[in-house]
């Protein structure tokens, strides 16, 4: 799936893990998701993908700078911590989307020449493109949301 705005129709460092059928803190197992970081980490959000894999995104603060993490959870051996945004103001939770069998979009807000701009990455196993831009230029964008809408397509709305 390419980067093109015709495609668009228009503590998160510690969690848990438990079994989807069952009662919920019986069957719990901790997770440690940035246990080696140094930022405050917060607004996490997660993907599943096609291949059986999952993946968090969240907003990372660290000397006055924030950015978007993300990792791939399992199966087998979690990945590492990527870099997902630049340096700069993010608002609010990032937000992901399947974006294939094995990638998914993260989208957040970012503050770029005195606007806020809805940015996304698509990030995979190994893989990282570049970041789009995918808001007006010539407007605020806040709070993206996102859903797939089918093999080919995503919606991404912001307010």
């Amino acid at each position: 799936m390419s980067v093109s705005r015709r495609d668009f129709l228009a503590t998160a460092a510690a969690g848990a893990v438990f079994a989807a059928s069952g009662t919920g803190r019986a069957e719990q197992t901790d997770v440690v998701v940035n246990g080696e970081g140094t930022t405050y980490d917060s607004k996490p959000s997660f993907v599943q993908l096609p291949d059986g894999s999952t993946w968090m995104a969240w907003h990372a603060y660290s000397m006055s700078r924030d950015r978007v993490l993300a990792r791939r959870l399992g199966p087998g051996e979690p990945g590492p911590v990527q870099t997902v945004s630049q340096e700069g103001s993010i608002h609010a939770a990032p937000v992901m989307v399947a974006a294939g069998a094995d990638s998914a979009w993260v989208f957040w807000a970012a503050k770029r020449d005195d606007r806020w701009r809805i940015l996304g990455r698509r990030v995979g196993r190994g893989t990282r493109q570049p970041i789009a831009t995918l808001s007006d230029i010539n407007g605020d964008a806040l709070m993206p949301g996102c859903a797939r809408v089918d093999d080919d397509r995503l919606i991404l709305s912001w307010c």
